[in-house]
Order: C-alpha cells, then sequence, then structure tokens
C-alpha cells in the first residue's frame, strides 16, 4: 500500500470504537502510531490564515507503515479523520467554516520527502470526498478522551483553531501549507495527530445449515452491491441481487433454501463509489 496524502481536512462527528474489527464495524488508529494518549512537543496554529478572509491549503502525507493493520483486510475504505486541540495551548472555540473542500490520494512521496508544488505531491487517484461547510465546536486543551479530538482547516473562516502537532524528522508524518490559491508552500516535518477511521473490505462468508446455505457480509461500507450469476464465462452477466437480504447487528445475510437451489450459482461484491 502506497503513502496517503490528506489534502485538507475536517471534522466530522464520531463515536469511539476502539478496537473493533468485526463485521460491519470500523476499525481506528491513530497515526503516527503511540501518538493515541501523548501529547505532540508543538503545536500548529493558523498557519498563513492571519489576515481576513482566513484561507489555507494543507497537504499531510502518513507513511505506508500507518496502514499496515489495513492488510488483514486487502484495504478499507475512509470515512472520518479527526484532529485534536493542543493540551497546552489549545481552546475552546466556534468554528464556521463557509467553504471547504476535502481530498484524499496515494502518493509516491513519503513524509520529509514532500515537494513545496502541492501539485507535485498529488496521486493519478486524486479525489474530492467532501465539499460542504463546517460549524464546529472544538474543545481543546485536552488529550486523553474521544470527545476531546477535533478540528478543522483548508477553507474560509471565522477563526483558525491551535491543533496538537508533532515536530519529529523521519517520523510517519510532514506536511505542506500555504494560501489556498497557492500554487506552492511551505514545506514542513511537523503533522498532526490524525484519528482515521476505515470500513474493511468486506468478504463474503458462507456457512452452511441443516437446510439452506447463508451467505453474509459486513452491512458497511454500504456501497457494495451483492451480484449473483449461474455461470464464470467470459461474457456472463451478473445481477444484483435486491430482494431476500436480512440485515441484522449490521451484517447482511441471503439465505438459499437447498431445495430450490439450482445446480450451481456464484456469488461476488463489487464496489461501487461511496
Amino acid at each position: 500500500m502506497k503513502v496517503m496524502p490528506i489534502l485538507a481536512v475536517a471534522l466530522l462527528s464520531v463515536c469511539r470504537v476502539d478496537g473493533q474489527s468485526q463485521p460491519g464495524f470500523a476499525v481506528n488508529f491513530v497515526a503516527p502510531a503511540g501518538s493515541s494518549n501523548v501529547d505532540g512537543n508543538t503545536y500548529s496554529g493558523a498557519g498563513p490564515a492571519v489576515n481576513q478572509p482566513q484561507t489555507i491549503r494543507y497537504q499531510q502525507v502518513y507513511a505506508a507503515s500507518e496502514f499496515a493493520y489495513l492488510t488483514n483486510f486487502g484495504g478499507g475504505w475512509l470515512f472520518d479523520l479527526v484532529f485534536r486541540g493542543d493540551a497546552t495551548n489549545g481552546t475552546q472555540l466556534f468554528v464556521e467554516m463557509p467553504s471547504m473542500q476535502v481530498n484524499v490520494s496515494t502518493t509516491k512521496r513519503g513524509p520529509d520527502e514532500l515537494s513545496s508544488v502541492f501539485s507535485e505531491n498529488v496521486g493519478s487517484d486524486d479525489t474530492i470526498v467532501r465539499t460542504a461547510s463546517l460549524e464546529q465546536l472544538l474543545i481543546g486543551g485536552h488529550r486523553h478522551g474521544p470527545e476531546e479530538w477535533g478540528g478543522n482547516t483548508n477553507g474560509i473562516g471565522i477563526v483558525q483553531p491551535v491543533f496538537d502537532a508533532i515536530n519529529v524528522t523521519n517520523d510517519s508524518v510532514s506536511r505542506v501549507w500555504g494560501d489556498v490559491n497557492a500554487n506552492a508552500g511551505l514545506v514542513e516535518t511537523v503533522g498532526l495527530p490524525t484519528w482515521l477511521f476505515f470500513w474493511p473490505n468486506p468478504k463474503l462468508h458462507i456457512q452452511q445449515q441443516t437446510n439452506s446455505l447463508n451467505l453474509s457480509w459486513p452491512a458497511n461500507p454500504s456501497s457494495f452491491i451483492f451480484q449473483t450469476s449461474q455461470n464464470l464465462a467470459p461474457q456472463t452477466q451478473w445481477q444484483a441481487v435486491t430482494t431476500g437480504i436480512v440485515t441484522s447487528n449490521v451484517v447482511n445475510t441471503y439465505t438459499i433454501p437447498l431445495d430450490s437451489a439450482g445446480p450451481a450459482a456464484y456469488f461476488r461484491l463489487v464496489s461501487q463509489p461511496p
């Protein structure tokens, strides 16, 4: 798996699900590893956004090693990321950002290898994952509970929070930032500790009962389509299964009665754009 830069970032409301890896549940971890309950050695303030209107473009790269846990699932789908206020300099404030964009991509550039030119850090799979406004109460000055993580950047807003940050050379995070309309920015080894949430890639499970066959898979992410076919010929037409799927405890189940089953059937999960 390649490294992933985060081009602009935003806080979304989340609930904590530490250590969950059961079907249908998110997996989550903090990057850099080991910074979950340890305050960083520096902080990140408003950056270039010192005048009104406050604008900023921000890229942060994470080493591929930070995502090693996802190899158990063949990868995953990022659906949330959270920053935290600095333990010493953080404050409680209300943040309003009328314009915000979040992009993610892979990149060949690792931490401490970023270019000052924003476009040179972006992979061919660069994707806009969110464009919206943001209104959020940020609680700063803490670092131990899930409710004490939060933050936002990249946009136009009233006030910029003070984020916890880590300034260590040759670690797993670094960044580039500058004005939102600039082509280049300031390269730094500094990075923001980030709480990342993923839906693992779902897998089909088959269990034979006395009189039936059960196929099950995680309900999340919901962008996967359950399909069936009667053969595996090159020109096979796969059909979406839209009835008979029962969802319980974030797991989908499809039951095939053995007395009505045909001689052969094939099933698969196909991802669609979230």
